[in-house]
């Protein structure tokens, strides 16, 4: 298949995947349907950011995540990665924080920042990265399967989110949240 049936499928994917949610794409300067061209490098490239149109990243806002899909296509291979980074407050319990980073089911090898944000003051950055490959057609469908998971799932971190923004030293949150991370 090639790389446009199959991005074809994905956005059409991503499109249902989204409706009705809380969380969107950016239509960033790469993102579909503005420009459809792969960056073209060793291999061809699109990447998706996602956001909560309610809390975009700007200059007033501070959205309790970032999120993106990065597709790459080389030698018939298609592989998306999958990128989240979740803030916290810093007034939350950092034995919390570190029980997300030492999960061993969460993502594959989370780090953790401290960023000093334009309204929020400093937070707690957790990156979480994760990653699906495929070599055939039927690969698109799993990877279809495997993007449409992860959009169900930010839906519920980002809920949990802002929850605990709210009340940021409550441990079933944090249950909670870790439950939903082990998703990614």
């Amino acid at each position: 298949m090639d790389k446009d049936t199959a991005i074809q499928k994905i956005w059409t994917s991503i499109f249902k995947g989204l409706s009705g949610k809380k969380t969107s794409y950016a239509m960033g300067g790469m993102a579909y349907p503005k420009n459809t061209n792969w960056t073209r490098t060793k291999y061809e490239k699109l990447y998706i950011l996602l956001e909560d149109p309610s809390r975009p990243p700007g200059i007033n806002t501070d959205p309790v995540f970032d999120a993106s899909l990065d597709f790459k296509h080389q030698n018939d291979q298609l592989s998306v990665d999958f990128n989240l980074t979740i803030e916290l407050p810093i007034t939350v319990d950092i034995t919390e924080v570190l029980a997300i980073l030492d999960h061993p089911y969460i993502g594959q090898f989370p780090s953790l920042t401290i960023q000093n944000t334009h309204r929020s003051g400093k937070r707690y950055c957790i990156h979480i990265d994760n990653s699906c490959i495929s070599r055939t057609e039927l690969g698109v469908y799993d990877i279809v399967t495997w993007i449409n998971h992860r959009l169900d799932i930010i839906d519920h971190i980002v809920e949990v989110l802002y929850k605990i923004e709210k009340a940021p030293q409550n441990n079933n949150l944090f249950a909670e949240l870790k439950n939903w991370l082990v998703e990614i």
